[in-house]
């Protein structure tokens, strides 16, 4: 189902947002299932929704110039910045890949944090003996200068 969004509307690809709006206006007038009861006209008022929904959005429009549909692969492969013939040039590939590592430890730190927040925080037996020592030697130090 690759068809051409623009022959749809009745535009050449050099509209602007502007001409792609009074087209859809016109056409959604002649074709809307509530004046027009033919046969075709609610398939013919899919296609036109459709083709309007992609051309008025920019990053969706973008998309169809550069690959021609505006299926869900184009898409993903379009925000992901790698082209249809591969992936890229290196520097895109790298720059994926490590953006995805560095979600992913960043997702595991903050992960991380909420358990730490959740957990009491305990200190361990040796903190507290050692504490416990330095409390004593504490006392041990003050009641020397009074005793003498």
């Amino acid at each position: 189902m690759n068809q051409d969004y623009y022959a749809i509307l009745g535009l050449e690809k050099s509209a602007t947002s502007d001409d792609i709006k009074k087209a859809y206006r016109k056409l959604a007038m002649q074709y809307h299932p509530d004046v027009n009861k033919t046969a075709g006209a609610e398939a013919k008022m899919k296609e036109i929704n459709i083709a309007y929904e992609t051309l008025s959005d920019p990053q969706k429009k973008q998309s169809y110039d550069l690959y021609g549909t505006n299926t869900q692969s184009t898409q993903s492969a379009y925000q992901s910045g790698y082209t249809q013939q591969g992936y890229g040039d290196m520097d895109d590939f790298l720059r994926a890949f490590f953006q995805q590592q560095q979600t992913y430890y960043q997702q595991q730190s903050s992960q991380r944090q909420r358990q730490q927040q959740q957990q009491p925080q305990r200190t361990s037996l040796f903190v507290r003996f050692f504490q416990y020592l330095l409390f004593l030697s504490i006392l041990q130090f003050i009641f020397s200068l009074f005793v003498h």
